[in-house]
């Protein structure tokens, strides 16, 4: 008793190991990748390139992985050996049940709710995945990888977090490394035709020349109609183009712009969102799930940060260039106030457009 104490108050204190006994990766045949907890859409793919790295190591038959029910749809067809969901909301013991039925080998967690989660599980060991809560043990694999170029920049995203974890227990080596981080590119190839099973085409799509540009804004969004309206005349400009205004079952701003051009389908089913998506070629849209499903794609896409919050840890390293956020603005003359911590960005509308023009043409 006093032993599995101990474990979950190392858990709490969001330590990498909950015992620290040495793993032995070949007496590990049973894995189970935890990932609930501040997860999520976005954040489950990219998790994607971990998951990949698991399953070319330990076999698809032995990794089972626990995922946000949210995500269930995207994996109807994937051939995992068994993936759980965590209901949305509260905790979820029947979740629990079901994963006591298992001993595993290994247990691998993403965030410290996970880690509590896997303190009710049958373990031999378990290893938190931390994003920006490294100890002392987390810092020592960081120093060792400086001797490698770029390595720093390339662990600072969740993508990168994950896989010096996977790194410094031997799953992977430096060349696998590189190869899981590269711009989504090996996760791409593994994943989306799984993914394309579920797409479903809209009734509202056609086949076009045109430069398909889709736009996405939260219902919440602090972009409102003005903006937008104001961004596609100034888009316009630079060619013709058609526009679809996107948000997964009504979840978008709402806008009427009276052109031809211009599609609203943003109460479709995320089944022809990604449709839509897959078959775009530039995406404009504020941080979220859509970003994220754009990068995976391969499109090229656009990021708003409009509330001080930082991409370089929610958006893959290779894309920071094409986001716009808080530093993107101080080049500019116009507002010194800009870098006080408070300022409305939104006052700076045509700062917006202008930087999002520059990232485009």
């Amino acid at each position: 008793m006093k032993s599995k104490i101990i474990n979950l108050y190392n858990l709490l204190k969001f330590c990498p190991y909950s015992n620290r006994k040495k793993i032995n990766l070949n007496e590990v045949n049973r894995v189970l990748f935890l990932h609930v907890g501040n997860s999520g859409i976005g954040d489950v793919i990219m998790s994607l390139p971990t998951l990949k790295a698991l399953n070319d190591f330990f076999c698809n038959d032995n990794v089972d992985v626990v995922y946000p029910k949210e995500v269930s749809f995207l994996f109807k067809y994937y051939d995992l050996n068994k993936i759980y969901y965590k209901e949305n909301k509260g905790f979820d013991i029947n979740l629990i049940k079901k994963l006591r039925k298992k001993k595993y080998d290994l247990i691998i967690t993403n965030h410290p709710v996970s880690s509590f989660y896997a303190s009710f599980l049958r373990y031999d060991y378990i290893i938190g995945i931390l994003w920006d809560l490294f100890d002392d043990y987390g810092r020592t694999i960081q120093a060792n990888f400086k001797n490698h170029k770029k390595i720093t920049q390339l662990t600072d995203d969740r993508i990168g977090k994950n896989l010096l974890l996977l790194y410094s227990l031997g799953i992977i080596d430096l060349n696998k490394f590189y190869e899981y981080r590269e711009s989504y590119k090996n996760v791409r190839k593994y994943f989306l035709p799984y993914f394309e099973k579920i797409f479903k085409k809209p009734n509202c799509f056609f086949n076009s020349q045109k430069t398909k540009i889709i736009l996405y804004f939260k219902k919440w969004s602090i972009f409102k109609e003005e903006f937008l309206i104001n961004l596609v005349n100034e888009l316009e400009k630079h060619g013709d183009f058609v526009f679809y205004l996107i948000g997964p079952s009504g979840d978008s701003v709402s806008i009427d712009v009276k052109k031809d051009n211009f599609i609203k389908a943003n109460d479709l089913s995320w089944e022809e969102t990604l449709y839509i998506l897959k078959n775009s070629d530039i995406v404009i849209c504020e941080d979220s799930s859509i970003l994220h499903f754009s990068l995976l794609f391969g499109k090229k896409t656009i990021g708003l940060f409009p509330y001080h919050i930082s991409p370089y840890l929610r958006v893959p390293y290779e894309y920071i260039k094409d986001m716009v956020f808080i530093n993107s603005f101080l080049e500019h003359d116009s507002g010194k106030v800009i870098k006080e911590k408070n300022v409305e960005l939104l006052k700076f509308k045509e700062i917006w457009i202008e930087e999002i023009v520059k990232r485009l043409f």
